[in-house]
């Protein structure tokens, strides 16, 4: 039998990502509130990131080849108050 190690997580491979290019980052919203101990339904993962290189198409491109769907939005872009 051979071993295959196991795929990573959405969570993971979005980690490894910025950790790969050293992006800072904090998990938020919903999933940062279970982490708490808090439950809350959610479908998504909210990261916050400081680092403008993120909203370049290019950088998610080992991702999104791999199939990983990315949906980038400025605090802007969501209705947000700056």
């Amino acid at each position: 039998l051979r071993h295959r190690p196991a795929a990573m997580s959405l969570p993971e491979s979005v980690a490894a990502r910025l950790a790969a290019e050293a992006v800072p980052r904090a998990l938020i919203g919903a999933a940062a509130l279970a982490a708490a101990g808090v439950s809350r339904s959610t479908h998504d993962l909210d990261l916050l990131v400081t680092d403008l290189r993120v909203l370049d198409e290019a950088f998610w491109a080992p991702l999104r080849g791999a199939g990983i769907v990315i949906d980038v939005r400025r605090h802007e872009d969501n209705g947000g108050t700056p």
